[in-house]
């Protein structure tokens, strides 16, 4: 519709500070529009379990590492934060989670401070609010990290629900079943 109306192509790209703007390009499809496109080009892209820094295969979620000639070389008198910022094979560490897939497409699904550290797992925000959503009661969720005692940090999701749907305990169990087996609380109001 934006093209339609203004003449203009909306484009999904990604990119930091530290690589000098986007280093991703997408095709113009109304398809794509999830996606944050290919590399660029001379642009490298590899995604990382965020624990091992093991090198994931498509459609594996892990941390996006970029590497490319438009890449910072550091931070101005900040060694140890430019340490953190590249892996062992000079890829910046860019702290987004994502996959890419079998073509080459890049998705951002969550960025790594956000996650939910739940007993010996990452919990990601996004993927329990993404199950969450898709409920036809549900008009809006955030699942937030909250202190736990036993696991050191639990999922908890606030839920909306649409204007004249009753918070009843069948609906609260049942909106619970979306996440079940994923280290997530439900709170529905």
């Amino acid at each position: 519709m934006l093209e339609e109306i203004h003449n203009r192509q909306n484009v999904e790209v990604f990119g930091m500070s530290e690589t000098c703007g986007a280093v991703t390009v997408t095709e113009s499809s109304i398809e794509d529009y999830e996606s944050v496109g290919k590399p660029a080009p001379m642009t490298y892209i590899k995604v990382v379990d965020v624990e091992t820094r093991e090198k994931l295969g498509p459609r594996q979620p892990g941390e996006i590492c970029v590497k490319g000639p438009y890449c910072c070389l550091g931070y101005l008198n900040k060694p140890e934060a430019t340490k953190n910022l590249y892996d062992d094979d000079g890829f910046i560490l860019s702290g987004d989670i994502g996959y890419y897939t079998e073509e080459g497409k890049l998705f951002v699904v969550d960025r790594i401070k956000e996650l939910i550290k739940c007993m010996d797992q990452q919990v990601s925000p996004a993927e329990l609010e993404g199950l969450l959503v898709q409920h036809r009661a549900v008009k809006e969720v955030v699942v937030v990290g909250v202190p736990h005692r036993e696991y050191g940090e639990a999922a908890r999701a606030f839920v909306v629900l649409f204007q004249g749907t009753a918070a009843s305990d069948a609906l609260k169990k049942d909106i619970a079943k979306l996440v079940a087996g994923r280290q997530a609380r439900v709170h529905v109001t």
